[in-house]
């Protein structure tokens, strides 16, 4: 898990992830208090480079406003 600021933390999401379902999302916006999933493809951390992630999750603070689907 990492923690941070915006516009660090979008970037560097965008820089890691090529594909994905969230991708859309985290390209249109990151607003504050956003989480994003980014899984990585990499067998160890001195493999990670950019485009070696799916971005899979992005949760929003007005995603969570809209309550659990019925």
């Amino acid at each position: 898990m990492l923690i941070a600021h915006n516009p660090g933390i979008q970037d560097l999401a965008l820089a890691l992830a090529t594909g994905g379902p969230a991708l859309a999302g985290l390209r249109e916006k990151f607003p504050t208090g956003a989480l994003t999933t980014v899984e990585l493809h990499v067998e160890c951390w001195r493999d990670l480079d950019q485009g070696t992630g799916t971005a899979t999750n992005l949760v929003t603070p007005r995603s969570l406003e809209s309550g659990p689907e019925t």
